[in-house]
């Protein structure tokens, strides 16, 4: 092979050593005219204390560059990720943080929910939508769409940027979390335009049936309950299986409407995708909770399967009682028909 004839140069300054080609001497010279610049260390000159001028360089880097990066400190907020300015202990992923605390928020939210949207919907403008029950569902349609829109510009504003990321995302890790409203704010957000369009699809699907089953209270006390309890099935699984990551997207509340229309129409028929599944609604529902089941152990790709069967456990046992009370009420009837015409 063809080589140019540098290395065979030598410095004028190797007469008693072994020949060093000229280069390296360029380069060497070059690093250490660098070196002594930054260190601010001083040219050699005759009769410099070699072992002196060693040492003294060797305590400026350890003083400048070592010791820092060796000196033990505790960790401050933003090496935790803390994004405030509070000066509070920060939330480490710990079952308090990660379970206790999403639990009770997801408890006091259920409860009130339940109690105080029947109230809304008879005393309250949006007693509108018991006239027109469909508009109800153009509504949750369009504010799943409104926030969409607003993901698709956050870049525009800081502080619209900072409400999407902080409020309607769910972070699971508690260090990095700032609220626990995104348990239930993250239920209408979506930053693809598929994962919105097939989770709206699927909603439209089923809401006209369940709302003419629960009423609108009910109907939209399910679809909230159902999204706060996803995400903290999903907050759970994380805390267990130490899998941390954000979610975000209405399939837990979907997940929920969905199981409790199974529960209550097990041999309704539904189709994937135009494809029908044989079996009804049931089998569909236990198809979805075991490709779900797999997931959580598997992890599969990017879905969040706990949050789907944290929505379809609270769909079961809504539909289940809901059942349990309209057999009763139908049991009553006949109780009383059959005291009638005994009278």
């Amino acid at each position: 092979m063809f080589r140019i004839g540098i290395s065979t140069l030598t410095s004028a300054r190797t007469s008693g050593m072994r020949k060093i080609p000229l280069y390296v001497n360029i380069v060497k010279r070059n690093f250490m005219t660098n070196f002594r610049s930054k260190m601010n260390i001083p040219r050699a000159s005759t009769g410099t204390n070699w072992k002196k001028l060693f040492h003294n360089t060797e305590e400026t880097v350890n003083s400048k560059y070592l010791q820092p990066l060796m000196q033990k400190r505790p960790a401050t907020f933003l090496d935790l990720g803390r994004n405030s300015g509070s000066r509070s202990e920060p939330n480490y992923n710990n079952v308090q943080n990660n379970i206790v605390k999403p639990f009770i928020f997801a408890t006091i939210f259920t409860v009130a929910t339940y109690f105080i949207v029947p109230y809304l919907f008879e005393y309250t403008p949006m007693a509108y939508f018991k006239k027109h029950p469909s508009h109800l569902v153009w509504t949750i349609l369009g504010l799943n769409a409104i926030v969409f829109g607003l993901w698709q510009i956050r870049y525009s504003s800081t502080t619209l940027y900072k409400t999407l990321e902080n409020y309607f995302i769910m972070d699971r890790s508690a260090l990095t979390r700032r609220s626990n409203l995104s348990l239930i704010l993250s239920s209408f957000s979506h930053q693809e335009p598929f994962h919105l369009l097939v989770n709206m699809g699927c909603l439209y699907s089923f809401s006209g049936t369940m709302i003419s089953m629960l009423g609108v209270p009910g109907f939209t006390s399910l679809y909230l309950i159902s999204g706060v309890w996803a995400s903290f099935f999903s907050l759970a699984y994380s805390q267990v299986f130490r899998y941390f990551g954000r979610s975000l997207g209405a399939s837990g509340s979907i997940a929920g409407v969905f199981t409790a229309f199974a529960t209550m129409f097990p041999k309704a028929g539904i189709s994937f995708f135009f494809i029908p599944i044989p079996g009804g609604a049931c089998v569909a529902a236990g198809l979805f909770a075991l490709y779900n089941i797999a997931g959580c152990l598997m992890r599969w790709g990017s879905f969040d399967y706990a949050a789907h069967l944290g929505g379809m456990w609270v769909g079961l046992l809504w539909g289940l009682f809901l059942k349990w009370k309209l057999e009763r009420e139908e049991q009553e009837r006949r109780d009383r028909l059959k005291a009638f015409r005994r009278w």
